[in-house]
């Protein structure tokens, strides 16, 4: 259990994001089973896997996903799922975006793979938050660009310790939210 409350947690995103934005969350549900069944026992149109379609029958219960998340603090919202169970264990990260899902699907499958300097193909587990939050801060302003795209408008991301909410970019200069 976290020792940040969720509704706090919640109260903050949902009072930064812009009137025509959404939150969405990128889960990798290889971290934990319930991230799976979770997933599925919401609506369809809210949620997509981000593997191709072949890969995505094989790997279901291991894949990342993005999930719409709703303004809900009931007790069963997926947010409330997220925050209560997910947080300090690495199960993802939140974004804000005005694209609808489909469009940030495009824009994370090509962001799934990378090569290295001898152009050897790898999957980059950027949905990962131990590897984003490191990640971004050592990013050109170029690599940034392809990162956050034309759809990303800002990532939310788990402190190493689970104390702080970190956010990119950083508003005023300041990435930690909550102490």
């Amino acid at each position: 259990m976290t020792n940040i409350d969720p509704d706090k947690i919640i109260n903050y995103l949902w009072g930064q994001k812009q009137s025509h934005t959404e939150i969405y969350a990128l889960l990798d549900s290889a971290n934990d089973p319930k991230i799976y069944d979770k997933i599925n026992q919401i609506n369809k149109n809210d949620y997509c896997c981000l593997y191709p379609d072949k890969v995505a029958k094989v790997l279901a219960e291991v894949a990342p996903y993005l999930v719409k998340v709703k303004l809900d603090k009931q007790s069963d919202s997926f947010i409330i799922f997220m925050l209560t169970n997910g947080w300090k264990k690495s199960w993802g990260l939140l974004l804000e975006s005005s694209a609808p899902l489909n469009k940030l699907q495009e824009h994370f499958q090509g962001l799934l793979r990378v090569k290295d300097e001898t152009g050897k193909s790898f999957y980059f587990r950027y949905y990962d938050p131990r590897i984003l939050r490191v990640y971004l801060p050592t990013c050109t302003q170029e690599e940034l660009k392809i990162v956050f795209g034309s759809s990303v408008m800002r990532y939310w991301i788990e402190s190493e310790n689970g104390n702080n909410i970190l956010e990119f970019p950083p508003k005023e200069g300041k990435s930690y939210l909550f102490q």
